[in-house]
């Protein structure tokens, strides 16, 4: 099973909180350093009315193959068990990308990591994948 064990999950929140604050060892962006950001997750959030687990919950991607798929789990994450379908745990937890502060401190990162180029990801209102 790809479901992640409650030690792995622990491990990984210790992680997010052992995790050294980024220093810009440049003088400033770096134009040549390019990320992407993605804005489209959602998570529960008791001070907005949310959609829910949104692209933390997403579906397994299945095997090409129709005998090696059937080796592996088929559905969906479930972010209420600790599966956010992701290999590394956010440092800020599973996120809301729609949340202020998730996008300052995301954006003061960038900075800090000297990125130049941030490309968003958006989908426009009224549509979704």
């Amino acid at each position: 099973s790809l479901k992640k064990s409650s030690n792995w999950v622990s491990e990984q929140k210790q992680k997010k909180t052992n995790i050294p604050e980024v220093k810009n060892s440049f003088k400033s962006k770096n134009e040549n350093v390019h990320a992407f950001y993605y804005g489209w997750y959602d998570a529960p959030t008791p001070s907005r009315n949310s959609s829910g687990w949104v692209h933390w919950n997403h579906e397994f991607i299945q095997h090409w193959n129709s005998n090696e798929a059937r080796r592996w789990p088929s559905g969906k994450h479930n972010p209420n068990d600790n599966d956010i379908g992701a290999d590394f745990y956010p440092k800020l937890g599973p996120y809301a990308s729609i949340e202020k502060n998730i996008i300052e401190q995301h954006i003061k990162w960038s900075k800090e990591a000297g990125i130049g180029v941030l490309a968003f990801s958006w989908y426009p209102p009224g549509k979704a994948d």
